[in-house]
């Protein structure tokens, strides 16, 4: 029995097959699956041929074409910013850490009053006291002294100024040639220099020379790392003002000190003046100057030994110890580096093989350099983290030469060409702190202090020779060839001041000696800002 068929719809097509037509294959499941997935694969390939022809055709067109760019570059411009005046500080007299009856330990008073050189180029230079000091001295000769050209006319080149300031003294408890050089306000000023250990003792003057009050804050390192003490922060300076504070106050019973002076608001000039006294007698006394940032390469002219062997003589006595000749370096990295010292002699020749030394992180080292015999020498450290470096000498008055003439101070005497002489005894003995040169690339003043033999010291950092020459104000001008990578030292005239020309690159520093005294300060360039620089926006 047939089964019965399900009802089709009807479609209103009828279908007639002819009597000869072919039978209609019928296709496997398997068959139709290999069709339809080779048709897939074939299309993919051409999808992707097609792809990579329009790729290929646009990074040629990319290539070839020239597309617009865009540029972003920082806009700037030179300006040559014209000051209004320029201002050097000079600091004023030396000072003791009591009152003239000696009484007073935290009062400072005065011992005597410096002389001071000062030129401009062209112009003159004005010359104020400062109205408001610790030390009892405002408005005299013994006050800071405030130097400045004339109101500066736009369009004109503003003048070269300098000024220097020398004072001996000799009395029962001091004893010495100081000197310094007059220099231009900062917010940042480094000080290598001084000792508070027994019968040492290292004020800080701080002078605020602008028409602003300045807030000051100290940081001391030294042998140990760095001092923390209350009263380090919130110094304020008023405006024309000179503070004085006793290092000591900070830091008691420190060898080997570095102190870094901040301010805000007002700029100032900063500076250490050490005195020694070694049980009764007095072992010199010296203005320590501001130098430069910590720098890998660190150049030290003017390093003058005299008097060794009454050095030596003194040396094996008790409190005596720290006469030798002394490199005075601090590392503020917070890892261990070394140093190479490299010291030249100023006849041109390299005085032995480079000093290595290992320097702590974070503290100061003094280095002795007792080596050295009687001459002129530049000392050149270079590290590998950036460093500070100073050099201490001494000398000492063997007591077989008449005494050298000085400026008037008290415990003096007058002789007949109206000069002073100061009462120098056999074992007096004098100190002078040498602190970094900075770099000179163009014409500068040089001041010489009066009252001491004295000498510019140049280096030459540069592949060639340099001829200078130092144009005197008065005098006769002088002519000197510093050969490459050389040091030289030119004798001249007290009380005078030299333009020093000729030369791309030089580091410079003046020194002074006497019978049993030495002093020594640097010289600086044009005070930052003055020259012209790149503004950017």
């Amino acid at each position: 029995m047939t089964e019965p068929q399900e009802p089709r719809e009807p479609t209103g097509e009828v279908f007639v097959e002819a009597d000869d037509a072919p039978p209609t294959p019928v296709e496997s499941p398997e068959k139709r699956g290999a069709l339809r997935t080779a048709t897939v694969i074939s299309g993919r390939v051409v999808l992707g041929l097609v792809a990579a022809v329009a790729i290929a055709v646009l990074v040629g067109a990319a290539i070839l074409l020239p597309l617009p760019s865009i540029r972003s570059g920082a806009v700037s411009t030179v300006v040559t910013p014209v000051p209004t005046t320029r201002q050097l500080v000079c600091p004023g007299g030396l000072l003791r850490l009591a009152s003239a009856s000696g009484k007073g330990a935290t009062t400072v008073s005065a011992i005597g009053a410096p002389r001071i050189v000062s030129s401009a180029f062209p112009g003159s230079v004005l010359e104020r006291a400062f109205a408001v000091t610790d030390a009892g001295t405002a408005g005299g000769s013994a006050a800071p002294q405030l130097l400045s050209t004339p109101a500066i006319v736009a369009g004109t080149t503003p003048p070269l100024l300098a000024g220097a300031q020398s004072e001996s003294i000799g009395t029962d408890e001091f004893a010495g040639l100081s000197s310094a050089e007059c220099t231009a306000p900062s917010g940042s000023t480094w000080l290598a220099g001084g000792a508070t250990s027994v019968g040492r003792t290292t004020l800080i003057l701080i002078a605020n020379p602008t028409t602003v009050p300045a807030v000051v804050s100290l940081q001391v390192f030294g042998e140990s790392g760095q001092v923390t003490a209350p009263g380090m922060e919130g110094i304020t300076v008023g405006a024309g003002a000179q503070r004085v504070v006793s290092l000591a106050g900070f830091a008691p019973n420190l060898t080997s000190p570095v102190v870094h002076v901040q301010s805000t608001g007002g700029q100032v000039v900063a500076g250490l003046e050490q005195s020694t006294v070694r049980g009764i007698t007095p072992g010199g006394i010296d203005f320590v100057g501001a130098t430069a940032a910590p720098a890998l390469t660190t150049v030290l002219p003017g390093v003058v030994v005299t008097g060794t062997e009454a050095v030596q003589a003194l040396q094996g006595e008790t409190g005596y110890d720290d006469l030798q000749t002394t490199l005075r370096v601090y590392l503020p990295s917070d890892k261990p580096s070394t140093a190479s010292i490299t010291i030249l002699a100023e006849n041109g020749t390299v005085t032995g093989k480079p000093i290595r030394a290992d320097l702590q992180a974070g503290s100061v080292t003094d280095l002795p350099l007792d080596q050295l015999s009687d001459g002129n020498y530049t000392v050149i450290v270079s590290s590998r983290a950036p460093v500070l470096a100073s050099v201490r000498v001494s000398t000492a008055f063997d007591g077989n030469t008449p005494a050298a003439p000085t400026t008037t101070a008290p415990g003096t005497t007058t002789d007949t060409a109206g000069t002073a002489t100061t009462r120098a005894a056999a074992g007096q003995s004098d100190f002078a702190w040498i602190t970094p040169a900075s770099l000179l690339t163009s014409s500068v003043l040089v001041p010489i202090a009066s009252g001491m033999t004295a000498s510019i010291h140049l280096e030459n950092p540069t592949s060639s020779a340099e001829t200078v020459t130092l144009h005197a104000v008065s005098g006769a001008d002088i002519t000197k060839t510093v050969g490459a990578h050389k040091a030289v030292s030119i004798p001249v005239l007290a009380g005078h001041t030299y333009r020093l020309t000729g030369f791309r690159q030089l580091y410079a520093s003046v020194s002074g000696v006497g019978n049993g005294m030495v002093t020594s300060y640097g010289i600086s360039p044009l005070a930052r800002g003055e020259g012209p620089i790149r503004v950017f926006g």
